[in-house]
């Protein structure tokens, strides 16, 4: 899109001039999104997409504004995404806190834990019905292996 639309230009005159190139770039990721529906129809397969997050400022509209997660990607690309999608996850490590004086002090952070319902601190939506929390394992394959595992139990209930 940017090589084809704004002569490959990144900056302020032009991928990112106003938003535009993003903008521009919706069709082609509707597009992508589409022949991903097309690929697990015919190979009868799941697609996962990962995305990292980042804090970010959330004005609520019910009382006072406060920090969320949010995907590290544009609004509009998101929101695109997050429609598509029949579950979005939210994955951290498991952390509590613990006050130490005046100081408050982490703990934990070893365990993962994948999240599939919203919550105020992070997006989150699930139409698989998956149980609200799924403890992950250590390893990469173990953790798909829970995943599936809890997949394929919601099926069957």
């Amino acid at each position: 899109v940017c090589e084809r639309d704004f002569g490959n230009n990144w900056g302020k005159t032009g991928f990112v001039n106003f938003q535009q190139g993003y903008d521009v770039s919706l069709a082609e990721w509707r597009l992508l999104l589409s022949a991903l529906d097309r690929l697990r129809d015919a190979k009868s397969m799941s697609i996962i997409l990962l995305c990292h997050t980042k804090v970010a400022p959330f004005k609520n509209p019910e009382g006072p504004d406060y920090d969320r997660y949010v995907p590290d990607m544009h609004a509009k690309t998101w929101g695109l995404t997050h429609k598509w999608a029949d579950l979005v996850a939210f994955i951290n490590f498991e952390t509590f806190t613990e006050k130490d004086g005046a100081r408050v002090k982490g703990k934990g952070g070893q365990q993962r834990i994948m999240y599939t319902e919203r919550h105020a601190a992070y997006d989150a939506k699930n139409r698989l019905g998956l149980p609200s929390e799924i403890v992950l394992a250590d390893s990469a394959k173990e953790s798909w292996n829970t995943l599936y595992n809890a997949m394929k139990e919601a099926r069957n209930k």
